[in-house]
């Protein structure tokens, strides 16, 4: 999980790195140092599930799961949210996920994003999910 870190405490970390790309660097250290299928991993742990299942609900072919798993394969957006419904992740969760994938993270300002954290918080599947995307007018999952 990400630290939130303090205004001062980052303005320190720019003065001690003389660098903003180095001091940029340092402030998400979290995120460049864990890979997608690192994580991925350790919440398939916490989980309890199998790559098989998690695949299967996610909508995603086996063989491409287990090489996100593998770390072969970096998910792509829509990938890693049908992973975070199939594995009943929270929206901080799933934000972790796709910033570690350096994909773009949902805005609660943009609608179908909006739908899609509400899905997640409220613990939806990728179908329920979907359906409620589609019901309001937007993508759903394709």
């Amino acid at each position: 999980m990400q630290e939130k870190r303090s205004t001062e405490e980052l303005n320190r970390l720019i003065a001690e790195c003389g660098d903003l790309d180095d001091a940029l660097e340092e402030a998400n250290s979290d995120i460049t140092r864990i890979s997608p299928s690192q994580r991925l991993n350790v919440l398939l742990v916490e989980s309890k599930m199998e790559i098989r299942q998690i695949a299967q609900m996610a909508g995603l072919s086996t063989s491409y799961t287990y090489q996100i798993f593998e770390g072969v394969r970096v998910p792509g957006r829509e990938a890693v949210l049908r992973l975070a419904f199939a594995m009943h992740l929270k929206p901080r969760e799933a934000q972790h996920l796709l910033r570690i994938a350096k994909e773009g993270a949902l805005y609660s300002r943009v609608r179908r994003d909006f739908i899609i954290l509400f899905a997640l918080e409220q613990g939806a599947t990728l179908q329920e999910a979907d359906a409620l995307l589609t019901e309001r007018g937007e993508t759903g999952f394709p």
